[in-house]
């Protein structure tokens, strides 16, 4: 479906892998190829020669917004600014409505602190400008249509791009990537009827299939690391206990995943207790479920299970197939109870053990906790 409306008026973090030994999994982050959201392959001592993956993922994060107080000139969709100091393609114009229409978009910028955008401000003199990045769902989707125009409105940027796609995830100024998509695209204007309709920057060549990217514009913002999957556990693994830890360039001691009242915790415990039943158990005794889990940390001595909601701020402080989100079988994923800057995280890595006596109310082994 075409629709036009004339108008009037990502970071990539790269990781590689090095392998120690085949008791612990590491991986060294920002050195070379593998980014964020892919899996690495690592044995670990229950997995003999068949590895897991362990997985990393980074979310954005929009930090406080800069406000420029402006004084210049004004010429249909362009803005002058003292500087380009701190503003980004993408990020969303605002000054409370008085000249800024709402949904003013950074689209590109010219010489001498000049800003394209996608409306046409209003007013004259000084009044201060909030400048703020995207906050949508980076997302990789596949549009059922698309398109470009000419605006041929006096003063106006010429030459837009149209797709049709579901918009739930999509905020104003996200930035745009993919088969047909010029550098610098961003989205500056978006209506969720009629199946989902957004406007693009810049002309586009649309190619029927092909995915599209779309990431926040910076906006002052970064990633953090947030969440770690480890995913292809063997059946060997079953009642093992899973350490992962994370550490910057700087130091040989982990990084605090978490202070709650004092207590630091450097590394998160995850009792892998899927299918797993000790030896000697007698008949009628329970057995531990198919991709079941145990979130420990250790020094604060705070528990957590795979079915437990509100954890740390997040819908999970550890999630498997039990979970009903959609995690695959014989997979865990642990949530940072504080997630650390992507940029500061150069190394994760994964040990396992045998079942162990927790600080859990002095219980003799993690499946014990489970069975009680």
């Amino acid at each position: 479906m075409k629709k036009f409306r004339l108008l009037v008026g990502v970071s990539v973090i790269a990781t590689t892998l090095a392998l120690s030994s085949t008791l612990a999994a590491n991986i060294s982050i920002n050195s070379g190829p593998v980014e964020f959201g892919q899996g690495v392959a690592q044995t670990v001592s229950c997995s003999g020669e068949q590895s897991v993956t362990v997985t990393p993922a980074s979310t954005f994060y929009n930090s406080e917004p800069d406000v420029v107080t402006y004084s210049g000139d004004m010429e249909g969709t362009y803005l002058q600014l003292p500087s380009y100091s701190g503003i980004s393609i993408g990020m969303v114009l605002s000054d409370g409505g008085r000249d800024i229409p709402e949904g003013t978009v950074v689209r590109g910028f010219d010489g001498g602190g000049w800003l394209y955008l996608n409306n046409q401000p209003r007013g004259v003199g000084t009044f201060p400008i909030t400048f703020t990045g995207s906050k949508g769902i980076p997302s990789t989707l596949v549009p059922t249509g698309g398109g470009s125009a000419l605006n041929n409105s006096p003063g106006e940027y010429y030459g837009q791009g149209w797709l049709n796609l579901d918009v739930s995830h999509l905020a104003l100024g996200m930035l745009v990537s993919g088969t047909g998509i010029p550098a610098d695209t961003t989205i500056i204007y978006i209506d969720d009827n009629s199946g989902g309709y957004i406007e693009l920057s810049n002309i586009i060549e649309f190619t029927a299939g092909a995915p599209l990217t779309f990431i926040n514009s910076p906006g002052g913002g970064g990633f953090n690391l947030s969440e770690i999957v480890v995913s292809e556990i063997p059946t060997a693994c079953s009642g093992k206990i899973f350490t992962v830890k994370v550490y910057d360039n700087e130091s040989s001691e982990p990084l605090v995943l978490s202070n709650q009242n004092g207590a630091i915790d450097r590394s998160i415990n995850v009792w892998w207790g899927s299918g797993y039943t000790p030896v000697g158990v007698h008949t009628g005794q329970p057995l531990v479920s198919q991709d079941a889990a145990l979130f420990l940390l250790p020094i604060y001595n705070d528990w957590h299970w795979p079915q437990e909601h509100g954890s740390y701020g997040h819908a999970f402080a550890v999630e498997t197939a039990l979970s009903g989100g959609g995690m695959p079988s014989n997979a865990f994923k642990v949530y940072l109870p504080t997630p650390m800057s992507s940029t500061d995280v150069y190394k994760i890595t994964l040990e396992t053990q045998d079942d162990s006596p927790t600080a859990f109310d002095g219980r003799e082994s993690y499946y014990e906790a489970w069975v009680d």
